[in-house]
C-alpha cells in the first residue's frame, strides 16, 4: 500500500512539513539514518515521512526483514531498495536510494561478519564517493569492530577522503564511563583519523539518553549541516547529514607511523635477543656497521610494530583529544538541558562544569 501524504491529515503533515524544512535548510546530498525496529510494521509511516524526497538516501537499521517479504511490500515511491535481511526476530539493514541517483553495491567490500551495505554514490561532475550503514547488535563480540576496522581499510584505499558510514552501532558516546566496545570504537576512529558528527543523543526513553546512532566520516569539512530528528516511529530518533557537492579537492598528503595495536614488549625484546647480529666490532667501516645494525634491528621492529600510510589532515584545534572533545559535548548539552528546563539548578550545574 502505498500512503499518499497530500491526503493525510493531522500530525502526519506537520512531521513531513518540518522534517522537509530542516533537512532543506542547505543543498546538497541529503543522508540519514533511522533504527526503524521492524519495517514492515512501520513502512506506511516511513512512507508519509519520505512522501516529500527529503533524503536522497536513507539507511534503515533493524529492519527485521526476511527473505520471504518482497520488495514490493516495502518499497516507498520514488526510491530504490538495498536490503541485507537477517531475520524477523531482529536485525537487518536496507537503504533507500532517490531513483535519479547512479549508485552501485560494493560487493568486493562487503564483509559476512557484519550487518553492512556499502554503495558507491556516482554524482555528475563530482567523484564517486562511498555511503555505508553498519548495525551492530548490543552485546556484540569486540571482533565484528575488528572486522568493522578492516571494512575501513579496504574502503580507504578506494574512496581516500569520501566515506560516510551511518549506523546505529549501540556504543553510546555520552557514557560519562565508556565500556570497553565504546573505548575501542574511539580508538578506532582515531587512528583512521574519522570523525562522527552526532552530538545529541538518538535514542530517548524515561530512564535514559544515549547517543548510539552514528555518522563517522573522514571529509567532515565538506558537510554543511547534520542533526537529529526527533521522529516518533521508533524508539530511535533519525539522524541526517548533507554533504555538499562538485567541490574540487587538493591531492592529500601521507604520511608514515606504526601501528602498536598488536604490539608485545616481551615479544619484541625476545626477538631482539634472538636475531642474527653481525659481530660490528669486525666492521671497520662504521657506515656498514651501522647500515647492518640497523636493517637487523628494523627488520625486527616491522613484524611488530609494522608502518602504515595515514593521510595528514590539518587538524584546527591538534591538542583537542577525544577526551576533551567528550567534555565539551558533555558541557553543550548540560547546556541546552538548562536552557530547556530553565531552573537554578541545572544553571549551576552548567556553570560548575
Amino acid at each position: 500500500m502505498n500512503v499518499d501524504a497530500t491526503a493525510t491529515p493531522g500530525p502526519f503533515r506537520n512531521v513531513t512539513e518540518s522534517f522537509d524544512s530542516q533537512i532543506f535548510k542547505n543543498r546538497g546530498f541529503k543522508m540519514g539514518l533511522l533504527n526503524i525496529n521492524g519495517l514492515s510494521g512501520h513502512i506506511d509511516e516511513l512512507r508519509i515521512v519520505m512522501s516529500l524526497k527529503p533524503l536522497d538516501i536513507l539507511a534503515v537499521n533493524e529492519t527485521k526483514l526476511s527473505s520471504s517479504i518482497s520488495d514490493e511490500l516495502i518499497n516507498i515511491i520514488g526510491y530504490q531498495v538495498v536490503k541485507k535481511d537477517r531475520n524477523i526476530a531482529g536485525g537487518g539493514v536496507c537503504f533507500y536510494v532517490r531513483n535519479s541517483i547512479n549508485f552501485k553495491l560494493r560487493e568486493d567490500l562487503i564483509n559476512n561478519n557484519l550487518e553492512l551495505i556499502p554503495l558507491e554514490i556516482k554524482k555528475p561532475n563530482s567523484r564517486s564517493f562511498l555511503v555505508a550503514t553498519w548495525y551492530r547488535p548490543p552485546k556484540s563480540d569486540v571482533e565484528r569492530l575488528y572486522d568493522f576496522e578492516e571494512f575501513i581499510k579496504k574502503a580507504e584505499a578506494v574512496f581516500e577522503r569520501q566515506i560516510y558510514i551511518m549506523g546505529d552501532i549501540n556504543c553510546n558516546l555520552l557514557a560519562a564511563s565508556p565500556e570497553y566496545h565504546t573505548k575501542q570504537l574511539n580508538d578506532l576512529l582515531d587512528i583512521y583519523q574519522l570523525t562522527q558528527i552526532i552530538n545529541e543523543p538518538t535514542r530517548v526513553t524515561e530512564k535514559s539518553h544515549t547517543l548510539i546512532d552514528l555518522f563517522i566520516t573522514n571529509d567532515k569539512e565538506n558537510i554543511v549541516s547534520s542533526g537529529v530528528y526527533p521522529l516518533s516511529i521508533s524508539d530511535h530518533y533519525l539522524i541526517y547529514a548533507v554533504r555538499k557537492i562538485g567541490i574540487p579537492r587538493s591531492n592529500p598528503r601521507f604520511i608514515q607511523t606504526r601501528s602498536f595495536k598488536h604490539f608485545s614488549k616481551g615479544n619484541f625484546l625476545s626477538d631482539l635477543k634472538n636475531a642474527k647480529w653481525t659481530n660490528l666490532n669486525e666492521i671497520c667501516d662504521v657506515n656498514e656497521a651501522w647500515e647492518l645494525w640497523k636493517n637487523t634491528f628494523l627488520s625486527v621492529l616491522n613484524k611488530h610494530a609494522p608502518c602504515r600510510s595515514i593521510r595528514k589532515r590539518n587538524k584546527p584545534a591538534p591538542w583537542i583529544n577525544s577526551t576533551i572533545k567528550k567534555q565539551m559535548l558533555l558541557r553543550d548539552l548540560t547546556k541546552k538541558k538548562a536552557q530547556k528546563s530553565d531552573l537554578a539548578r541545572e544553571w549551576n550545574e552548567y556553570i560548575a562544569g
